[in-house]
């Protein structure tokens, strides 16, 4: 819905889009009409952060890994439902190439957001869920939920004792994941420059203030 509202959007330079990368890139090649291209109805700005996504299991499995969850499963006749916080996202298909490489009937349960989906997890509804680490790392620490594996070419600095995804065999999801700001298509270059400069400025500010 932003990113249609940010092609009707007059270009003039005050109307942007943050968004992280499942609008942006994954929905056009995973939706018919999505009602936007981003390759011709925006321009790129600038990114904003990067972050990784994870698998946990609920504290209602003995699983601590990814391996005794797999062990887990087929111990239910091979069958689970993993959440994801959208459809076609890449977390879904992240649960397709746990089924393929364990051979377990894993099935994704797509969310509208990971608050769902992880409150479901809390509940009990279902065993596991595929999200960023953010949304997870809360209940992690809590113990209610157990995070085992992590995107990403090396481990996360908050999770320095869990494995990546690389660690346990699935080699394909070493990339993290980003959020950028977008424009109109055909906003005045100045005003673009304006906003990466003012964006650059909010970032040296924001390590002085940390550094003194």
């Amino acid at each position: 819905i932003a990113a249609q509202a940010l092609k009707a959007a007059a270009p003039d330079g005050t109307t942007f889009f943050l968004s992280h990368d499942h609008s942006v890139s994954i929905l056009p090649l995973t939706i018919k009409n999505p009602g936007f291209d981003p390759a011709t109805d925006f321009v790129p700005v600038a990114g904003f952060a990067t972050f990784a996504n994870a698998l946990a299991v609920s504290g209602a499995t003995p699983a601590k890994s990814v391996a005794e969850y797999v062990n887990w499963v087929k111990t239910q006749a091979g069958k689970d439902t993993i959440g994801v916080p959208a459809p076609g996202s890449i977390p879904e298909f992240l649960v397709g190439l746990i089924k393929a490489k364990y051979g377990i009937d894993v099935q994704a349960a797509p969310y509208r957001g990971s608050a769902p989906m992880i409150a479901d997890m809390l509940g009990g509804q279902i065993k596991a869920g595929v999200g960023s680490i953010p949304d997870f790392i809360e209940q992690h620490k809590a113990g209610k939920l157990r995070v085992v594996a992590v995107i990403g070419d090396k481990r996360q600095a908050l999770l320095p004792d869990v494995p990546t995804f690389n660690e346990v065999g699935l080699q394909r999801f070493g990339m993290t994941h980003w959020v950028g700001v977008v424009a109109p298509a055909k906003v005045p270059t100045s005003r673009v420059l304006r906003l990466m400069y003012r964006m650059e400025w909010l970032k040296v500010s924001a390590t002085y203030k940390v550094l003194f």
